[in-house]
């Protein structure tokens, strides 16, 4: 195996297989960071900001 059939360039993936990863990428993030900074947010604020 020669060493440029070994390293793909980056832009080599079709461009759907790019916006999946991308989309699951941001989903994670979503998903596990900011939707619970928001649930404690909302749930610390609930009362109000003056309390």
């Amino acid at each position: 195996m020669s060493a440029q059939n070994r390293h793909r360039a980056p832009l080599d993936e079709s461009p759907i297989v790019r916006w999946l990863l991308i989309g699951s990428a941001l989903g994670f993030l979503f998903l596990f960071v900011l939707l619970p900074l928001l649930t404690v947010f909302i749930e610390g604020l609930r009362g109000g900001l003056a309390r």
